[in-house]
C-alpha cells in the first residue's frame, strides 16, 4: 500500500502515547504504509495542530487536562469532517457517550488487543478513499492533474486557472473556471464565485460575507444569492458525507 497516513497520538502519558506510536508502527509495516505520526499531549494541542495541518487519524485518550477528548473531538470535526477518530481511554463507561461523537472505534486502554484490526481497517479504508479521489485531470488546453488533498482553491484571472497549496501557487493553466468545476464538482469543491474554486475540506467557516479558510486566508463570494445557496448546499453536503 503506497499510501501515506497523517496520524496524530494523543495522551497526557508520554510513555503509554509511546506504545501506541510502536503498536502503528508495526502494524503500518505489515501493509507497507508509510506513517507520519505526531505525539501531542493535551486537547488543546491537538485541535491547534489538527487546525494547521491536514490529518487523517486521531488517536485520543478522553481523560486529558485542559480541553478533554470529547471536546477537542467536537472541535475537530468542524475543522477536518473526514477525520477518523480513535478514543483509547480507560473509562470503558464512557464508550457509550463517546459515540455521539462519530468515532470509527473505542478501545480500552485495559486491551489493546483489538488496535491492530482496527488500524488495518482504517488503513484499507482511508487508503481506498486517498486513492479513489487524489488526482482528478483536467482537459483543457493541456492536461493537467489537481491533487485535491493538496490544493486549496484555483483562482481564475483571465483565461487562466492558477491553483494554490498551503506552501503557495503552482503552475497556471489555460483553462475556464467552469470547465474546471464541473471536473472538480464530484470531488469536494464549490464554487461560491465566479473567481474561486474552493476544496471543502480547507474551509474553516462559510458565512454571509466571505469563505474563511484553514490557514486564515478569506476568499470572497458572490452577491448572487442563486450562486452562494448552491455552494453552501454542496458545502453542508459535504460535510454530512464525510463524517465516519
Amino acid at each position: 500500500m503506497d499510501t501515506l497516513f497523517n496520524i496524530v497520538i494523543c495522551d497526557d502519558d508520554a510513555d503509554f502515547a509511546d506504545e501506541i506510536r510502536n503498536r502503528v508502527n508495526n502494524t503500518a509495516e505489515r501493509i507497507g504504509a508509510q506513517c507520519e505520526i505526531i505525539e501531542l499531549y493535551d486537547g488543546n494541542e491537538l485541535t491547534e495542530h489538527c487546525r494547521q495541518n491536514i490529518t487523517d487519524i486521531v488517536l485520543a485518550d478522553i481523560d486529558m487536562p485542559g480541553m478533554n477528548g470529547f471536546d477537542a473531538v467536537h472541535s475537530l470535526r468542524e475543522q477536518q469532517p473526514e477525520l477518523a477518530v480513535i478514543f483509547i481511554t480507560a473509562h470503558e463507561e464512557l464508550a457509550f457517550q463517546a459515540y455521539s461523537y462519530q468515532p470509527f472505534w473505542f478501545v480500552s486502554k485495559r486491551d489493546l488487543s483489538s488496535l491492530e484490526d482496527v488500524l488495518l481497517k482504517l488503513f484499507r479504508k482511508i487508503g481506498y478513499r486517498k486513492s479513489s479521489h487524489e488526482l482528478v485531470y483536467i482537459q483543457a488546453e493541456r492536461l493537467t492533474a489537481i491533487n485535491t488533498e493538496q490544493v486549496i482553491y484555483l483562482k481564475s484571472s483571465g483565461h487562466y486557472l492558477t491553483p494554490y497549496t498551503m506552501t503557495g501557487s503552482e503552475a497556471s493553466f489555460r483553462c475556464g473556471i467552469q470547465q474546471a468545476y464541473a471536473e472538480l464538482k464530484d470531488y469536494g469543491y464549490i464554487c461560491a464565485h465566479r473567481c474561486y474554486i474552493v476544496n471543502c475540506r480547507y474551509i474553516e467557516r462559510f458565512n454571509k460575507s466571505c469563505i474563511l479558510l484553514k490557514n486564515n486566508e478569506e476568499l470572497p463570494i458572490s452577491r448572487s444569492k442563486e450562486i452562494t445557496d448552491e455552494a453552501f448546499a454542496l458545502y453542508k453536503r459535504f460535510l454530512r458525507r464525510s463524517r465516519w
